[in-house]
């Protein structure tokens, strides 16, 4: 018997916040963990089980988190492919606050259909409002069949799903341009982030201004001194963003002190294209560094692959009608 149920969104995250902890001491911190499905979105109905992303850089990492939580008590269950794995805190029927894990590889399509799905939902309360009443539909309808209810209601989330889809894909900016700062001059005695253009960096950034000119509106910029003076001659002394998450923070360079893992660098910058929503028609560019832009590249275009090195000043464009 399939039993909806009003949700404690509160309560709810506060349970998965102490569960993230948890899976974090089992699994470690190489892997994000995120809060997905009905009792991730306030004033929805469901059957109140907590659902949680986890996503990994391989399928070598899948396969071993998926052994690890088998290890530390979480059933495996069904519906598992090469890229994804779905367990379960129980091993019979689910109930009102059970976990349901959903192991994947970041930057797949199946991971990022968890959280373009849950954003959609955020950003649009009417939807997530009707899902929640189609669902109280259906059990009315099916609620002693629980494989008829799923069938059913799987149906209606592949439809929601592709709609979350171009729903992201459209908050996009109009045109975003990712480009490397120009070369910085060798300094030993500054701090990596201090680090000034030299003159050949300044030519660079100047004639990376002449290609570009009159093809953005906004310019947001890494804190790092050699990203601003690049921006600054780009934008030919346009006013500027600075955003943290556009800093290098040691993911690429390996001398920098504190150096973040890949799954990191993945959140923070999956973070900053969230919030581009507010410039979706707008024309932005975005000056960074080397390493964040063959990371972002993955993170845009959904693969996984190792990308080629960015020289200063090298630029990537995505236009919104070709995704």
């Amino acid at each position: 018997m399939v039993e909806i149920i009003k949700q404690n969104y509160h309560k709810n995250k506060v349970k998965f916040t102490k569960i993230k902890r948890e899976l974090k001491k089992i699994l470690g911190n190489d892997c994000l963990i995120s809060h997905v499905g009905s009792t991730a979105i306030p004033r929805i109905s469901g059957k109140n089980i907590i659902d949680i992303l986890i996503g990994v850089n391989s399928l070598i990492e899948l396969e071993s988190a998926s052994n690890t939580l088998v290890n530390n008590g979480y059933y495996l269950g069904n519906f598992n492919t090469k890229k994804y794995r779905f367990l379960a805190s129980r091993k019979e029927e689910t109930k009102s606050g059970d976990i349901h894990l959903h192991l994947a590889i970041i930057n797949e399509k199946r991971y990022n259909d968890f959280l373009y799905l849950k954003d959609y939902l955020l950003d649009n309360p009417n939807i997530s409002k009707k899902y929640s009443n189609y669902k109280k539909e259906i059990l009315v309808k099916y609620g002693t069949d629980r494989k008829k209810y799923r069938n059913i209601k799987s149906v209606y989330v592949k439809k929601l799903i592709k709609a979350a889809r171009a729903y992201h894909f459209n908050c996009l900016p109009k045109t975003l341009i990712l480009i490397r700062h120009g070369e910085n001059a060798n300094d030993v005695s500054l701090d990596n982030d201090l680090l000034p253009l030299s003159q050949n960096g300044i030519k660079q950034a100047k004639k990376a201004r002449e290609i570009l000119k009159n093809s953005f509106d906004v310019i947001i910029s890494s804190p790092s001194l050699r990203a601003k003076e690049t921006a600054n001659i780009i934008g030919n002394n346009m006013p500027y963003e600075i955003d943290e998450r556009l800093l290098e923070k040691g993911y690429g360079n390996e001398k920098h002190n504190g150096k973040e893992t890949t799954t990191e660098a993945i959140f923070r910058f999956t973070g900053f294209l969230h919030d581009l929503k507010k410039y979706k028609n707008k024309r932005v560019l975005v000056v960074t560094h080397g390493s964040l832009i063959r990371l972002s590249q993955n993170i845009i275009e959904e693969k996984n692959i190792r990308r080629k090195h960015i020289d200063n000043c090298e630029y990537v464009i995505y236009e919104k009608d070709s995704f």
